[in-house]
């Protein structure tokens, strides 16, 4: 019998989030051992400047809801759906947000905050990760892939 990790948990594991005593994410290497495969990307949203920002994320490991199928507008991005969560970064409590996502897939970010917003993206663990800086319009939805290296590409408009 032949097996693939998926990205599904069972209902048994959960997720633990560490915040240091100033409200302080730890480190990024910390919070990927929450990615139940090591094979798995660690995904992390950063974000620029002050203002509060929101974002519907679907295509993840690990999420609240159910999501999708959502259809990219373009190759390479492929169809979106499974995991989603729903994200509020505020400075300084919750200015980054970490994830998984699975080698070579892609995520579907919509910005729901009602402003224009800017954060940084990357799906590379530790020491040097390479973010994107991806901008959304008021209710813009991007598409964002990895190429199965957790190197994010986001061509897909």
């Amino acid at each position: 019998m032949f097996m693939l990790p998926a990205c599904e948990k069972s209902v048994d594991q959960t997720q633990v989030n560490v915040v240091n005593q100033n409200g302080q994410v730890t480190t990024r290497s910390e919070e990927c051992e929450n990615c139940e495969f090591a094979s798995w990307c660690c995904c992390l949203i950063e974000m620029i400047g002050l203002i509060q920002i929101n974002l519907k994320i679907c295509g993840m490991c690990d999420g609240d809801y159910l999501c999708g199928p959502y259809t990219p507008p373009s190759a390479p991005c492929s169809t979106v759906s499974g995991n989603g969560s729903d994200f509020t970064l505020n400075y300084p409590l919750t200015a980054r947000q970490y994830f998984c996502v699975e080698p070579g897939a892609s995520i579907r970010i919509e910005n729901t905050t009602g402003i224009p917003v800017s954060f940084e993206f990357t799906c590379q663990a530790e020491p040097t990760p390479t973010p994107i800086i991806v901008s959304l319009g008021i209710g813009e939805v991007k598409f964002i892939y990895n190429d199965g290296e957790c190197f994010v590409v986001d061509d897909c408009q």
